[in-house]
């Protein structure tokens, strides 16, 4: 309201100023606010989308308890230092069934996660073809050895469908020492496919074997200081999920420092140790899925594994 002399009240100004900073401020926290709706909007956009690949659907949800990857960063002690994500423990949800929709999956086509590493799925055969020798002939070289030879030829040929989402992958196979082999998991990590291992004998094909380090880092972290040759312990048996095969079975890497007629396999009873190359063990193959491998459904559990597509 104006006065007699023409000029307006101040209380009509401090009025209007005040009605004013409350609709700036009204304004200014409606904007705040549709900015983290629709930032949290993005981020679940970007998840949704990003989750229907099966790497990335792991990833998103490692923390989860169903879930419950361990992310090998540099931080974590005595680790792979990779930047992989493992599954550890007693019994993970890790199952996938591969190029099957039957219900519950079928044996042969059944397989569980080792992990997500260099950004794809690594699975291991849930049971074995069967005994074989790691090679017919007293030789150590993985790059000429029979189990190759069949396993990326007349196995492969078998898998109809499932080949054509299985990667290439350059599998190292130069070996570890007596002592590596036998020691501690990050030493052997560190031989196989970490920093010291070998730049050449490199063999690139679809289907290997598990590494001792993925066995290794298959039970929980307070174990991974023990030597491999003594994962025959109740206790770390009992929380490595790798470990419940109950029969001989050949691991990828031979041994280097010996007759050049030895490999390394895990014993019946969980311990690693080495036995000569025309012994026959259970066999599981081993193989990255690619990248472009989606989630279809599934939880992970053996009753209800994940379908991929």
């Amino acid at each position: 309201m104006k006065k007699k002399n023409g000029f307006i009240s101040t209380t009509v100004v401090y009025t209007f100023f005040f009605v004013f900073l409350m609709m700036l401020l009204f304004v200014v926290r409606s904007y705040a606010s549709n900015r983290q709706i629709l930032r949290v909007l993005k981020t679940d956009v970007k998840n949704d989308i990003s989750d229907s690949y099966l790497s990335r659907y792991l990833i998103n949800h490692k923390d989860e308890t169903a879930i419950n990857l361990t992310y090998h960063n540099e931080a974590l002690a005595n680790g792979a230092k990779d930047f992989s994500y493992r599954f550890s423990g007693a019994n993970p949800n890790n199952y996938i069934c591969i190029a099957s929709t039957a219900s519950p999956c079928p044996t042969n086509n059944l397989y569980r996660i080792i992990g997500v590493i260099d950004g794809r799925v690594k699975v291991i055969k849930y049971t074995s073809l069967g005994n074989m020798q790691w090679n017919n002939f007293a030789s150590s070289s993985w790059a000429n050895s029979s189990l190759i030879t069949y396993l990326n030829s007349t196995y492969l040929n078998t898998l109809g469908t499932t080949k054509d989402l299985i990667e290439e992958n350059s599998w190292y196979v130069l070996g570890l020492s007596l002592s590596d082999g036998s020691g501690r998991v990050q030493n052997a990590y560190n031989k196989e496919v970490g920093p010291n291992k070998p730049t050449q004998n490199a063999v690139v094909k679809k289907i290997g074997l598990m590494y001792a380090s993925d066995y290794g880092y298959a039970t929980t972290s307070n174990y991974w200081t023990s030597n491999l040759a003594s994962y025959s312990s109740t206790v770390i048996k009992n929380n490595n999920w790798l470990d419940n095969f109950n029969e001989n079975m050949w691991i990828l890497p031979p041994v280097i420092d010996a007759s050049n007629t030895l490999a390394y396999y895990l014993k019946a009873d969980g311990a690693v140790g080495y036995s000569s190359v025309m012994t026959s063990y259970a066999i599981r193959p081993t193989f990255y899925l690619k990248s472009s491998v989606k989630k279809q459904s599934g939880s992970g559990t053996y009753s209800d594994p994940y379908r991929i597509g």
